[in-house]
Parts: structure tokens; sequence; C-alpha cells
């Protein structure tokens, strides 16, 4: 009675965005703590992040957020830049910041691929909410739901540990954990993710487009 496509267009959004989050918040945070300590940091694995468990790198607030937009961010796992030394130690610390941000690029191209091979453009993805539910429906929220998330995690990613980087070249303290850095971190990234958050996002959305499509012509699918 209550159940109207609508509905369950809604419920389907619903649980493929909690389905993405889950799997994909905590494999990018591990991932991160894992790259942070091959660079030379133990300090995400001594805070306990070096794990898939996905209650390990839930963020309530990024949690709420994903029922009322879609999408949501996981814990912001802290990075001792300080601790990575010697050797390339500036590429091996940019590494260790931009580690999540780049894993979800590639992610994000390999539901692209996924779903260019299976014959959708990104164009019709996005508008995939418009067909009578189905399996094939469901699957489309799915890749649709990556591929917005794992974006929207690069340009947060992005966007705070750029910040992160910024204060620390200035700052050169042996420990970024103090109120003045910590106020920045709650406002700085928000107005630079204001001011650039779109741009960011078609640059991204470009390339992850132009991406996938060179992949699918080097196999021969398109």
């Amino acid at each position: 009675m209550f159940l109207t496509l609508d509905v369950v267009r809604r419920l389907i959004g619903i649980i493929t965005a909690l389905m993405t989050y889950f799997w994909l918040v905590p494999v990018l945070g591990c991932f991160r703590a894992w790259v942070a300590k091959k660079m030379g940091d133990d300090t995400p694995e001594m805070l306990g992040f070096l794990t898939l468990d996905p209650f390990t790198h839930v963020d309530m607030i990024g949690f709420t957020v994903l029922f009322l937009f879609g999408v949501g961010w996981g814990v912001n796992i802290p990075i001792y830049l300080n601790n990575i030394q010697g050797r390339f130690e500036i590429p091996r610390r940019l590494l260790a910041l931009f580690s999540d941000a780049i894993l979800g690029f590639f992610i994000a191209v390999l539901a692209a691929v996924i779903a260019m091979a299976w014959g959708y453009s990104y164009k019709q993805l996005l508008v995939a909410g418009t067909q009578p539910p189905s399996m094939v429906v469901a699957l489309q929220y799915l890749l649709v739901s990556t591929l917005n998330f794992s974006m929207f995690l690069m340009i947060i990613s992005i966007v705070q540990n750029s910040a992160t980087y910024i204060v620390w070249l200035a700052s050169h303290r042996t420990s970024f954990y103090n109120p003045t850095v910590q106020l920045f971190f709650l406002f700085g990234p928000l107005f630079i993710y204001i001011i650039f958050g779109n741009l960011l996002y078609e640059a991204l959305f470009l390339g992850v487009g132009y991406l996938s499509t060179l992949i699918l012509h080097l196999i021969g699918i398109r």
C-alpha cells in the first residue's frame, strides 16, 4: 500500500548509500593507515585505524550527513608528518597524506569502467532512479553511489590534507594537535570546499570519465 515506486527508489538509494559507506570508508581509511606506516608514521596504527572494521572508521557527523544528502565521510585519520624523515621525505609525506584520495580515484575509475562496459554512459547512470525498481537499477544505484562517494571523499581528502600540509609547513610544530591548528582544520577546509568544491568535482569527474574511456578503448570494449 505504502510501497510506491518513489518510496522503493528512495529505499534503494538509502540502502546502497549505506552499503557503499560501510565498505568504501573503511577501505580508504585502512589504506591510509597502511601507507602512513609504510612511509614512516605509525600514528594511525597506534590509534587503531589499521583495520577494516567499519565501526572504527565511522564519523557520527559524516554518518548523519549521509542520511540527509546521500554522501558522508569517515573519521579523519591523523598523520604525524614529523615522523616521516629521511630520503624522499617530501614525496613520502605527500603520498601518506593523499593516499586515500589516490585510492578513491582508482575506485571511481573502476566503477566507471564497469558501468560503461555494461553499456551505460555517465548520463544514463545518473538518471537510473527514474527507471522502475529492479535488480539492474539496484546495481546502477550501487555504481552511482560508488562514483559519488569516491569523488566526494577525494575532494574532502584533497582539501583537508592540503590544509594540513600548509599548516605543517608554516608552523613546523612537533605536533599539530594544538588548539590553533585544530581551529584551522575545523573552518579552513570548509571555506576551501565552499569556494573550490565544484571546480574540484568537475575536474575529478572529467578525469575519471577520460581515464575510464581510455581503459575501455585499450582493452577493446568501446
